[in-house]
């Protein structure tokens, strides 16, 4: 990739608790806490300009210093110095920088607790939506061990204690969300003493006190579950003369009625977001083996403000939505403004919160990343201009190469070795497993040729049942095939690769017939043409579209090759259509077999 990356600088920061800084692991002396606030601010705020009266109305209020403007000035001086203590004196900082006539933190490359907090909550609310509920409990306590206390504690003035309320929100949300996915479970990991204690620190939340009823309810303690509804609900009366809410009372009466099973989960309330309609980011794929190389570059061109979108592309089902998601995991925390993804799920986008990261995933031609940005197809060039302009990082991720597009910066995922390929099996059935029946193990690994997403539905077939041969499971596949004609398209390769192939047209499905016809070896165009289906110049165009949505790869001019399982979809299609070999002569350099449309054939033999 032709980018500039500076190297990341070793600072840390924790707001999630009192305000601290590291350089190096060595903490830094900040200072008072008027200084704090003045860092906190903009920490709050990183990726936006911040100017001088902002910050003395939000760390002073109404009583000012005498001087205000001279007392940022002084703090934003000293945190330069101890932020990066080799800098020299008349260094431009890195860090903390002026922008007009405010100042504006960059934190690209800097660990802050509570974008990482943010970040894990989004990726397990995300989890959660796939089903996934051990993995998003999972990342939900992570999240949360990066609490120490009260957020910003000790920090005067009225944009702290703003924030202060805002994100104890968020803290007890994840929470409680923790608390209900551990209950769907089922699970004896409820952190039931973290639940008690947030239960005295918050005597009027409802939601924690129908989550203690239902820890009770399941553990079959109905009278003290009943107990803890009245004990509330005399609270609210006396307190703030109100009556239990809805899911409350609506608890109060499942257990008096005994039903048999818990109620559905409580509604999910997300933490404020300024773009609710935009999916947040799953997290990292579970299935990655031999991708370091391409997920540090890719890692490596995603930077805040990035003037250049980036696209990760490759062979349909090479794993390029793995690669892409292993990426954004280690670069999340260095956007403030969180990871949004658009997919084939997603709804049309909102605008897009300030110094985000935008992935628009799934992209097989312009029209579905037209489709994806919610633009007509002319307009792709000015949409993603448009977040570029305001500060979003735009990841773009599919099958297609994009070619018309020139202002991407590109990174290819290229099919797994065979020992990769190995390994990824291994990863989900063992080595152990493997290595008893080896011989077949390595012709599994070649027919399907590094396509990770192939190999991770052999595995998680195999998977449930560590019974089952591995020789007679590739048996089986292959008596299926044989078989069956269609099976390989509509089963085996469908579901994986198949919606590279839907949006061809009539000729371009000709020409991809053909030239699988043409065997396994690297084919020219030439003989594409020598074929008789197609003209010269239908050739030229349907080959190269081809190549841009990775169907076939040309490694020197007019010249091409495919992947050994989507030539055998191609072969298989070609069937299907009614294409079979058919004789012409021969063509020097190439094969004596050549490929056409039935009628056609017909008509050229009875010639």
């Amino acid at each position: 990739m032709d980018h500039q990356h500076d190297a990341a600088l070793p600072l840390r920061f924790a707001l999630a608790g009192p305000v601290q800084a590291w350089y190096r692991d060595e903490p830094i002396r900040l200072g008072p806490p008027q200084r704090r606030a003045v860092l906190a601010a903009l920490l709050l705020d990183a990726g936006r300009v911040i100017t001088p009266d902002a910050l003395v109305d939000g760390i002073w209020g109404a009583d000012p210093p005498a001087r205000p403007q001279a007392a940022v000035q002084v703090h934003i001086s000293v945190l330069r110095r101890v932020l990066e203590p080799g800098r020299a004196a008349r260094q431009e900082s890195r860090v903390l920088r002026s922008v007009g006539r405010g100042y504006l933190l960059d934190v690209v490359g800097i660990e802050v607790d509570l974008f990482l907090f943010r970040h894990r909550v989004a990726a397990a609310r995300a989890a959660r939506a796939q089903g996934w509920d051990e993995r998003a409990a999972t990342l939900l306590r992570t999240a949360l061990e990066h609490w120490d206390g009260v957020a910003l504690t000790g920090l005067p003035g009225p944009t702290a204690e703003l924030h202060r309320v805002a994100l104890l929100e968020e803290r007890l949300t994840a929470f409680e969300e923790l608390v209900e996915i551990e209950l769907e479970r089922d699970s004896d990991a409820v952190p039931t003493v973290e639940l008690m204690r947030l239960l005295q620190d918050h005597p009027h939340r409802e939601r924690l006190y129908s989550l203690r009823m239902r820890v009770l309810q399941q553990q079959g303690r109905r009278g003290e579950a009943l107990a803890v509804y009245t004990e509330l609900r005399s609270r609210l009366v006396t307190d703030l003369g109100i009556e239990p809410g809805p899911e409350l009372r609506r608890r109060q009466r499942q257990i008096l009625a005994e039903e048999a099973t818990p109620a559905a989960g409580l509604p999910v309330v997300p933490a404020a977001d300024p773009a609710p309609n935009w999916p947040s980011y799953p997290g990292p794929a579970p299935w990655l083996v031999g991708r370091d190389e391409v997920v540090e570059q890719v890692a490596a061109a995603l930077t805040p403000g990035a003037s250049r979108p980036v696209l990760v592309h490759g062979v349909v089902g090479v794993g390029t939505t793995a690669v892409a998601l292993a990426a954004v995991d280690r670069v999340a925390q260095r956007f403030p403004g969180g990871v949004r993804v658009l997919s084939e799920r997603s709804g049309p986008p909102g605008p897009p919160p300030a110094c985000a990261l935008l992935v628009v995933d799934g992209v097989h031609d312009e029209s579905v990343l037209a489709a994806r940005l919610g633009v007509a197809p002319d307009r792709v060039v000015d949409a993603l201009r448009g977040p570029v302009r305001r500060g979003t990082t735009v990841l773009i991720v599919g099958s297609n190469r994009l070619r018309r597009l020139t202002d991407l910066l590109r990174a290819e995922v290229r099919p797994l070795t065979e020992d990769e390929s190995w390994a990824l099996l291994a990863a989900g059935l063992g080595d152990e497993r493997l290595e008893r029946e080896p011989t077949v193990v390595r012709e599994l690994v070649r027919r399907v040729g590094g396509l990770a997403a192939m190999l991770v539905r052999h595995a998680q077939h195999l998977g449930p049942r560590p019974d089952w041969l591995l020789t007679d499971y590739y048996q089986d596949l292959l008596e299926q095939e044989a078989a069956d004609p269609d099976w390989l398209i509509d089963l085996a390769l469908e579901p994986v690769v198949g919606h590279a192939f839907a949006p061809l047209d009539a000729t371009a499905r000709t020409v991809l017939c053909v030239a699988a016809l043409l065997g396994e070896r690297e084919f020219s165009r030439a003989e594409v043409v020598a074929t008789g289906a197609v003209s010269s110049r239908q050739a030229i165009r349907c080959l190269e579209e081809l190549v841009d949505r990775n169907v076939v790869d040309s490694p020197r001019p007019g010249r091409y090759r495919f992947h050994p399982l989507l030539r055998e979809y191609g072969v298989a299609l070609a069937s299907r259509s009614g294409v079979r070999p058919w004789p012409v002569r021969a063509f020097p350099g190439g094969p004596n077999v050549m490929g056409c449309p039935t009628a056609e054939c017909e008509g050229r033999e009875a010639g």
